[in-house]
């Protein structure tokens, strides 16, 4: 997370200025699309020093589009993953929410 610039993320022990913003840290993620992951890394979030949670939400976010590419990756590969949850929250479009809706029983 010391990637970002603290304008957008200061829940980081040691803040650095001069990184991108999350928008554009984010686009370079996503950018990143048809390279093969293996495994994924996110670490120095510290929740004493977040200012109204931003930094746990990009960090969420983060995550989010990593288990995003995880699934590409898996999918290219037709690796099978053991959990019905997980797959579907890597089948969701970058933009939905991350959990499905639940299901409506008929009336």
């Amino acid at each position: 997370m010391d990637f970002f610039d603290p304008s957008c993320e200061t829940g980081v022990c040691a803040p650095i200025p001069g990184g991108p913003s999350a928008d554009e840290g984010l686009r370079l993620l996503r950018g990143f699309s048809g390279l093969h992951f293996v495994a994924f890394d996110l670490n120095t979030v510290s929740p004493p020093h977040d200012v109204r949670g931003m930094t746990a939400q990009l960090a969420a976010q983060v995550m989010y589009d990593c288990l995003v590419l995880l699934g590409h990756v898996r999918t290219r590969h037709r690796a099978p993953l053991r959990s019905r949850a997980l797959l579907n929250v890597l089948n969701c479009p970058l933009q939905a929410a991350p959990w499905p809706a639940p299901a409506r029983t008929p009336a």
